[in-house]
């Protein structure tokens, strides 16, 4: 599914004739493909040259002139070199607005060594001038977003070619949490391959999929939202007890619980006043989503209304409102988790007692059990 453009740029990268090659720049939102580019690039000059030097440039403060420099340089044992210059939006940000220093970029990079390959990376959208600086007849990729219907065929068209496939659960959860960049998507899928069990290829799981969009330790905040407003007491003290306070917050899960509660709320509101379909999906914002996405959301949130009617909503905005102001003014970071386990969560868990340890989710037991 690679748009024309960008089948164009990598049939130009792998004919590119290394003699006074032109400069190759990547720009705009999805410029993750510069890893697919600079690994081709790789390959093709270890084949043709042989040994060469590669040179990263981050965008650390002062890489602009290091950058220039370096262009100028030649290495006395090995006569070619790679410069990779990512984050240039950075490193050349004061560029566009002088003239005086897009004069100098273009001195600089017109009298480069013979003997280099340049890759930029250019977050966002590059001015015609700042191309024209780093060479007239440089090799440009301008990359884009993926149209949101595209990305689930994106996914399954990668994960063929991969040799993976997902149950349903797994892939609808990729499809929700995956930005509309087919760079990001390939990455994540080439992860997947590569760190799951190979048995497992023809039928990967929902939690194979979250450990490698959402690595590390610490919740899946998402997930523990979910298993909140499903009331499933073994899933919200599974996620509770894998809280990491160095990556994950309170705060942050009370944001999140505030917007399913709009949600519900939303949805409530338009069901009182018999809202077409047309109108529910702009109401909560599901234009971009795929229509088997919004039937589930749909689904979903219609069985959490059953529960969590117009007075919880109310009791749930209250406690919200309460513990926010909480976090963020004198109580402790520390104390939050307790807070939260002895106001919000008894509201969401109420007379839920087959669920709940005890049989009583307003009691701090709840709190102590964790």
């Amino acid at each position: 599914m690679p748009d024309k453009p960008s089948r164009e740029f990598f049939k130009q990268l792998r004919e590119l004739e290394f003699n006074q090659a032109p400069v190759i720049v990547i720009s705009g939102t999805d410029t993750g493909i510069i890893n697919k580019a600079q690994e081709l690039i790789k390959k093709r000059l270890f084949s043709t040259i042989g040994s060469f030097e590669t040179i990263l440039f981050t965008g650390e403060v002062g890489e602009d002139q290091r950058a220039l420099t370096e262009l100028q340089n030649s290495s006395l044992f090995i006569p070619w070199r790679f410069l990779i210059l990512k984050q240039a939006e950075i490193i050349f940000k004061a560029y566009s607005a002088s003239a005086e220093k897009l004069r100098n970029l273009r001195f600089q990079f017109a009298h480069r060594s013979d003997q280099q390959l340049i890759l930029i990376e250019y977050q966002g959208t590059i001015s015609k001038k700042l191309l024209e600086a780093f060479d007239p007849h440089c090799l440009h990729l301008a990359t884009r977003d993926l149209y949101p219907e595209k990305v689930e065929a994106w996914i399954q068209e990668c994960s063929h070619k991969l040799g993976l496939q997902f149950n349903s659960a797994a892939l609808h959860f990729f499809v929700e949490h995956s930005p509309p960049r087919a760079a990001y998507i390939e990455q994540k899928l080439q992860s997947i391959k590569e760190l799951t069990d190979p048995a497992t290829h023809r039928e990967l799981g929902l939690d194979q999929v979250r450990e490698v969009l959402f690595p590390g330790l610490g919740w899946n905040a998402f997930a523990l939202v979910d298993a909140l407003f499903d009331r499933n007491w073994p899933l919200i003290k599974g996620e509770l007890e894998r809280f990491n306070p160095l990556s994950d917050s309170y705060l942050l899960l009370l944001k999140l619980i505030l917007n399913r509660c709009n949600s519900l709320r939303k949805l409530m509101i338009a069901r009182e006043c018999s809202m077409p379909t047309a109108d529910l999906v702009q109401l909560m914002g599901w234009q971009k989503r795929h229509e088997f996405l919004r039937k589930k959301l749909l689904t979903q949130f219609e069985r959490e209304l059953r529960w969590f009617h117009r007075q919880r909503l109310q009791s749930l905005y209250d406690a919200l409102l309460e513990l926010e102001i909480a976090f963020k003014g004198s109580l402790h970071p520390q104390q939050h988790a307790l807070a939260f386990e002895q106001i919000l969560l008894p509201l969401l868990l109420k007379t839920a007692e087959a669920n709940v340890p005890g049989g009583d989710p307003n009691s701090t037991a709840i709190a102590k059990g964790l």
